[in-house]
């Protein structure tokens, strides 16, 4: 159950823990984005991995700003913290 982010032309997707996650993003400047509705594919899991991916998907919606420390991404907002490390695919 990997969980990753992939940005391209103000869109993001990626895998979330489960299912595959996409939805849009807005650059606000100065650090501060805004994730628009997050579409999600359908699969079912064992539980625990559709509770971190649920936990995971609300964090994502309350981001509002983003930056980088030591290479990872970092994306922060009223529900926390999420470190991304580059990693291959």
């Amino acid at each position: 159950g990997k969980v990753t982010a992939s940005f391209q032309a103000e869109k993001i997707s990626g895998g979330a823990a489960c299912n595959r996650y996409f939805g849009g993003v807005e650059d606000e400047g100065r650090g501060a984005i805004a994730i628009g509705e997050i579409g999600v594919t359908q699969m079912a899991c064992p539980e625990p991995l559709m509770e971190l991916e649920q936990a995971f998907l609300e964090h994502l919606a309350a981001v509002e700003q983003f930056g980088f420390r030591f290479g990872d991404l970092v994306l922060s907002g009223a529900g926390g913290i999420l470190v991304f490390s580059p990693g291959m695919d």
